[in-house]
Order: structure tokens, then sequence, then C-alpha cells
């Protein structure tokens, strides 16, 4: 007990003896009246005493409760560590931006990282930064030439008849996958910050193995408001494979764009709604002599999530304006739209199996394995027609040990080439991968994988490819 707190006892004990002593006197020597008085007076005595007590168990109680306060220590960064109590964040937060895969327990679009680790806080300010990103090595060895040797597309294998067709195998390194990432978190309130993130890798010339710099996200984010540039809301995150090859299956959405997004959350935290305006892309071709593609309104796209203990649900949305002029002025607009669901579930132990299906028409660029140009095209007759696709993916992943792991995906993708496109035209292709990844420390990957793709042109002609690809991948940051 603090020493003060026994100072307000003592004279509390001191009046109870008194009073129970007194009572003792009173009872021997007070005629009948007098002992009615003295009882009296006895009983007001000992109600203050109870009171006093009262107030005193109070105070006790209230300095247990500060002295477990302050010997808790503050476990948030100072960037919003304040004397003001830190409110709840509005919807929960996650990692925005996975390198491999994680499961689907966040809502989005939220700071990369609640518990600050790893921010520094620069001198004098209320904004901490952290760097993040991995330098990343892949062997590629394949059974033909693709037109796009550093990632594996099923778009690009060759068909007979083409001219790249039986040029024999096709080996290279590159080192194109590394990526470099930055986030600035300031407070704003004692409980609300901003956010800016940033990453980058070495895409910008995807044909060749030079490390050319190419920004992939920039954006700022406030609560539940996002602006700049990242991936589609069409998109689901969550649900792409743990693949070595860049691609993935092409229900991967590469599609990142500038855009605004609001989320929302539902009834309760396990659900949400998310739309954004994204910047347009008219993916047409076939055009007449001197048409010009343009843009009229922007992209329209919104999911809604659901999120359990197994795993979750999404249901995403998009809607386009596909448009064309021609130089004498006169213009037509055609409406494209999609659908995406999706989906993981948790299986035994570590293991995740992930589903995902797209379909739209005139949806074009949103499913990543078509061929530029592909969402709409302007007939014979000089009508502007959208082009119906969709594609389906399939994926297991299976944790074998602690520093082992696989995943193994197949995909289908099909699209109603019209005639006018050619008998090279993409009709559909298959896609098989599988890897194998080990890590004997946390910043270490080694994986090996094999893909397999069969590519089918509206002629009936085929053809297919065999990839091996060696893997080593080194965590710059933690």
């Amino acid at each position: 007990m603090n020493p003060w707190l026994f100072r307000l006892w003592k004279p509390a004990g001191r009046l109870r003896v008194a009073a129970i002593a007194l009572t003792a006197v009173l009872v021997g020597i007070l005629p009948d009246q007098a002992r009615a008085e003295a009882a009296g007076e006895l009983a007001e005595l000992k109600a203050s005493v109870h009171v006093m007590e009262q107030a005193i168990q109070d105070l006790k109680t209230r300095i247990a409760a500060l002295e477990q306060q302050t010997s808790t220590p503050c476990t948030q960064s100072p960037i919003t560590c304040d004397s003001a109590a830190v409110g709840p964040a509005l919807v929960a937060q996650r990692d925005s931006t996975p390198t491999g895969l994680q499961a689907a327990k966040r809502l989005e679009p939220a700071p990369v990282d609640s518990s600050y680790k790893g921010f520094m806080q620069l001198p004098g300010t209320r904004t901490g930064i952290k760097f993040g990103g991995y330098a990343k090595v892949d062997m590629i060895a394949d059974t033909t030439k693709l037109t796009t040797p550093n990632w594996f597309a099923t778009s690009g294998i060759p068909v007979e008849g083409e001219a790249t067709y039986g040029k024999g195998e096709q080996f290279t390194i590159i080192a194109k996958q590394s990526r470099l990432s930055l986030e600035l978190k300031s407070a704003v309130t004692a409980s609300d910050s901003l956010k800016i993130y940033a990453e980058s890798d070495f895409f910008a010339n995807s044909a060749q193995p030079s490390m050319d710099f190419r920004l992939r996200h920039l954006y700022g984010q406030f609560r539940n408001f996002t602006a700049g540039q990242t991936s589609t809301v069409f998109y689901d995150p969550d649900v792409v494979p743990d693949t070595l090859d860049f691609e993935g299956p092409a229900t991967a959405g590469a599609n990142r764009s500038a855009q605004v997004r609001f989320t929302l959350p539902l009834v309760s935290a396990a659900q949400r709604l998310a739309v954004s305006m994204e910047q347009p892309q008219g993916d047409l071709s076939h055009l007449p002599p001197a048409a010009t593609v343009r843009n009229v309104m922007p992209d329209i796209a919104t999911h809604w999530r659901w999120e359990g203990p197994l795993g979750h649900l999404q249901l995403g949305g998009i809607v386009r304006a596909l448009s064309c002029e021609t130089t004498s002025g006169g213009g037509q607009t055609e409406v494209g739209w999609g659908g995406n669901l999706s989906g993981a579930l948790k299986t035994t132990g570590q293991d995740i199996l992930m589903a995902d299906f797209i379909y739209g028409d005139g949806i074009g660029r949103f499913i990543q394995d078509l061929p530029s140009g592909s969402a709409g095209i302007v007939d014979a007759t000089g009508r502007l027609k959208t082009i119906t696709a969709w594609t389906g993916m399939l994926s297991y992943r299976h944790q074998w040990g602690p520093q082992w792991r696989s995943i193994a995906t197949y995909g289908y993708t099909e699209m109603e080439s019209p005639a006018e496109l050619g008998g090279f035209a993409y009709e559909n292709a298959h896609y098989f991968q599988a890897n194998w990844i080990w890590s004997p420390v946390a910043d270490l990957s080694i994986g090996l994988e094999y893909l397999y793709g069969i590519r089918t042109v509206r002629s009936g002609s085929t053809g297919d490819d065999q990839r091996l690809q060696l893997s080593i991948r080194y965590q710059l940051f933690r």
C-alpha cells in the first residue's frame, strides 16, 4: 500500500477503536436516557466511518488501475504514440502489396504494416519511413522460342504456320523481377495517419533481359480513401498463386492504373464493399484506316468481399466504355463489362485451395493472357463489336514443413475471336504450373518450377511449350 494511503487508513482505524471503547464506557455508567442519546450519536459515528472506509477503498482501486497503466510500455511507434488515446482503425489493417502468398484475412486498401515493424522515424517529424524489396534472379529454359521469353504467357507460344514456330530451345537469365519499395506514414491526428506507398521493378522493357526501371505502385491513403496508381479493384490479390514465373495464370490481374478508390465496411468487419474510378484504356483492334481509339469515361470497378476463419469469398465487377472515332469525326461507343468470382479456403495445416473465374464481354486487358486489342473490333460492316472471353484457375498450395512448400495450378482461357482477326487469332489456352520452394532461412528462397502451356488459334493450329525455371530470391528488408 502507498504510504499516503496508509496515513488515510490509520485515522479510520483509530475512529473504529474509539467508537468501540466509548460504547463500552457509556453502557456501564450512563443512565437510560443518556445511553439512548449516546447510542444515536454512536450510530452516526459508525455511518461516517463506513463512508470513509468505502471512499478509501475506491481510491485504492483507482490508484491500482493507474499504476497498471503506467507500468505498461507504449508498444506503438512514436509516429502515432501520443498522450491522447489512439482510436481504432476504421478498417482492419493488412499487407496490401504481398511479395508472396498470404492468408486472406485482411481488408483493402489499408496500411502495409500495422505494427510499424521496420519503420524509422524521421528526426523532428511525426513521419516514419520503411524500405522493402527483394533481389531475385531467374534462370529460364524453354523447349521452344516464346515471344515472351522473360515470363510465361501462353499467348506467346508459337503455333504451326507462324514464323517463330519450331525454332528450338531458348535460355535466359534475368533479374528483372527484383523489387524496391518505400512506405511513408505520418500522423495526422491521434487516431489517424496518412500513408504513401511506392513500389518498382525492372520490367519496363519486358522483351529484353535488361534492367529497365518501372514504377508499379505509387499511391496515397487516408483512412478508407486511396488515390494514385495501384492494382484494379476488380482484381483479388489473395488468389494469385505463389509462382516463380512473373506472369502467373491468366486470372492473375496485372492491371495497375491511376484511380480513386473508396472502401466501405458493411454489416460487420467480415464484409466490405470497394468502388473505384480507374484510368480507361480502349484496347481495340482491326480499326479502319486513320481511325483512333478514344476514352470517354473512366472504368468503374467494384468488389464485395466476405472474410471468415477458413478463408474468403470475393465478387468483383467492371464496367467500361469502348470507343473509336474516324477522321471525319464520327464515332462509336460500346459498353464492356466483366465479373470476377474468387475465393480461398484453408484446408489442413497451412494448406490453401484457391479458385478464380472471370467472364466478360469487352473485358480485354482484364484477362492478362489475352493479346493486345482483345476487347473489341470494327467488323466488315463498320460496326464496333465487343469480344467475349473467359478464364478460370484452380490452385493448391501445400506446406511440406517449416522450410518447404509447393504450389500446383491449372488454368484455362478462351476467347470468341471474330473472323476479322484472321486464322492465327487467339482461341484458347491451357496452363499448368508446379513448383518446389525451399527457404533455409527467412531471408532466402530457392525454387524450381515446371510450366507447360498449349495455345490453340482460330484456324485450329496448336503449339506448346515446356519451361523449367530455377529462381533464387534474397529478401532485402524484413
